[in-house]
């Protein structure tokens, strides 16, 4: 029988945010089209903007937006895709749910800081 993984949910990443007004932590980005693209992009993955349009991280003090939402890779390869994602706080992300290049964590989280979504591992809701 096939083994089914579910992924990172919304939940898994994004630990608190701004309810009030309604998204205000959120909108929809505009990824650029990436004819090489060989695998997803998952929630979680740090991204930033290059000329006007969301792409994977690459340099984490460029820093300013996660993904929200799972991307196909033949998605990302026939065209731009539109998608969710995470651009102010206040928000709490959980900084080990993120995608983000090696080396590159400490100059994205603290781009992020400066955005206003704070990295918490720790559970933010406890009974």
């Amino acid at each position: 029988m096939a083994t089914l993984n579910e992924g990172l949910t919304i939940g898994d990443v994004l630990k608190a945010e701004l309810e009030t007004p309604r998204n205000y932590c959120r909108e929809v980005c505009v990824l650029a089209q990436d004819e090489a693209a060989e695998d997803d992009l998952e929630i979680g993955q740090a991204l930033e903007t290059d000329t006007g349009q969301k792409i994977v991280l690459a340099t984490g003090a460029n820093a300013d937006s996660i993904l929200l939402e799972k991307v196909t890779a033949e998605d990302l390869a026939a065209d731009d895709v539109s998608a969710l994602c995470l651009v102010r706080g206040p928000a709490v992300v959980d900084g080990n749910n993120l995608t983000i290049a090696n080396g590159e964590e400490t100059d994205a989280l603290a781009a992020l800081k400066g955005l206003g979504i704070l990295n918490s591992a720790s559970p933010t809701y406890v009974v």
